[in-house]
């Protein structure tokens, strides 16, 4: 999957991605969350984050 720029757009809130932090280098689950007038992609665990691309989170396993 390729990574996408914040700049370029966001994921739908209530979707959880994957999200890569270049300051910390730091790559996990987050979400959107609402942020003064604009939202702002954050990670679960801490909302302390500069998160500049994100991706989908792949499809899970299907275990038949």
């Amino acid at each position: 999957m390729e990574w996408i720029a914040v700049d370029d757009r966001l994921p739908d809130r209530h979707t959880s991605v994957i999200g890569y932090d270049a300051f910390y280098g730091k790559v996990d689950i987050a979400e959107i969350t609402p942020y003064g007038d604009s939202p702002r992609l954050i990670f679960l665990w801490n909302d302390d984050c500069n998160i500049t691309h994100w991706q989908p989170l792949p499809e899970p396993p299907n275990d038949d």
